[in-house]
């Protein structure tokens, strides 16, 4: 069976809504919250090798900066608690 390359991106969602697989209804249970972001390429990259240097997950990287970061904001003054 030959299907033209264009088509295969509307196949492919044709076959998952058909058979609604377990992973598209499996849902992650934590208290954190999900974000979107949009990084340059060049700070993703960095930011993936960093992460594998750390041993840490890319997700787990960021959230660990950002702590730091507010971290040194509440200490400088710049960040009040509410």
């Amino acid at each position: 069976m030959y299907i033209e390359p264009d088509l295969l991106p509307e196949v492919e969602l044709a076959l998952i809504e058909w058979f609604n697989p377990q992973l598209n209804q499996t849902e992650v249970i934590s208290d954190k919250k999900r974000i979107s972001l949009y990084l340059d390429e060049a700070l993703k990259s960095d930011l993936e090798r960093l992460a594998k240097i750390r041993k840490r997950s890319l997700s787990n990287l960021i959230e660990v900066l950002c702590e730091e970061e507010l971290e040194r904001a509440r200490n400088n003054g710049e960040l009040k608690d509410a």
